[in-house]
């Protein structure tokens, strides 16, 4: 408090009359009277939008006026404090965060697939994926719904550190899975089919790899939602939700649907970006059919009489 031991007891009086806290304590002073915490209790739930208004409430009106004039220092600290703090650092930095991670996938997957259609479906096709698992996490840990299924007995806020870190994993497993499909389907383009046709040997040749693989990893992130901790069962229900949508509607159904649709448009990439981007080849062609255009069928040499 530095030198002014009143502080603490006028952010107390400021904070009894508020309609939105339910209790406020007096000042519990140390030993040393230099440092005093005031508990406030407000009436709205922790994910309630009003608690974080009363955080901003305490932060913009109440300190600054009780400690004008004073040398004293006053924090507002707790679990909701904390937590908003977190998740306005995160929107500050979410702009870079997202830039590099699919500027990354998309310069990687136009060097593989010479087609920056492919690797601009890849990446919304992902954050699709991605906000329907939020979608489904809000409903259950913040509004409620079938939230017997995961082991809790109450709602409460998400922790503003779960979608980030759950949406880097989800993007490395569904870019896995692209991977998986494009190539299968690029090497059947490759090698003399049209983009219709190689889309259905594609899947045909690769989709229960897929399909194997999502459930795999599904089934091992379901089994964190066993777990007694709140925030394991977050990334369990979260990144299950997400993993099978991306690999059973988006990777199975809503990508090869584009790709059929766009036809041979699907391998577009302007000249001036195939020079720039490094050749980067994920299955080599077939021994001599390294000079076979994509789309070219090779024909059966000439028997000998």
């Amino acid at each position: 408090m530095k030198g002014d031991e009143d502080a603490p007891q006028r952010v107390y009086q400021r904070v009894r009359g508020f309609d939105d806290v339910a209790s406020v304590r007096k000042p519990q002073f140390n030993d040393a009277k230099t440092v005093a915490i005031v508990f406030v209790t407000p009436n709205s739930a922790p994910q309630d939008e009003k608690t974080a208004q009363l955080v901003h409430r305490l932060r913009d009106d109440v300190v600054p006026a009780a400690t004008k004039g004073s040398p004293a220092a006053v924090y507002v600290s707790g679990l909701n404090a904390a937590f908003i703090d977190i998740a306005d650092r995160i929107i500050q930095r979410l702009p870079l965060f997202l830039l590099y991670i699919i500027g990354v996938t998309f310069i990687v997957l136009a060097m593989a697939f010479r087609s920056i259609v492919i690797s601009l479906t890849a990446a919304i096709a992902t954050i699709l994926s991605a906000f329907i698992g939020f979608g489904v996490l809000t409903l259950v840990i913040q509004k409620g719904y079938g939230m017997g299924l995961t082991g809790l007995d109450r709602t409460g806020p998400i922790e503003t550190f779960v979608p980030p870190i759950a949406f880097a994993i989800l993007f490395g497993l569904s870019m896995d899975y692209m991977v998986f499909l494009a190539s299968r389907i690029r090497e059947e383009h490759v090698h003399g089919l049209n983009t219709t046709e190689a889309v259905e040997h594609g899947i045909a040749a690769i989709g229960r790899v897929i399909v194997a693989a999502a459930i795999i990893m599904a089934t091992v992130f379901s089994a964190f939602i066993l777990t007694s901790d709140r925030i394991s069962k977050e990334f369990g229900l979260l990144l299950a939700v997400a993993i099978l949508t991306d690999a059973l509607v988006v990777k199975m159904t809503l990508i090869p649907a584009f790709m059929t649709l766009m036809g041979e448009k699907s391998w577009y990439i302007p000249r001036w970006l195939d020079r720039l981007l490094p050749k980067l080849t994920i299955e080599p062609p077939h021994e001599g059919e390294a000079g076979l255009e994509p789309g070219v069928e090779r024909r059966p040499e000439p028997s000998e009489a």
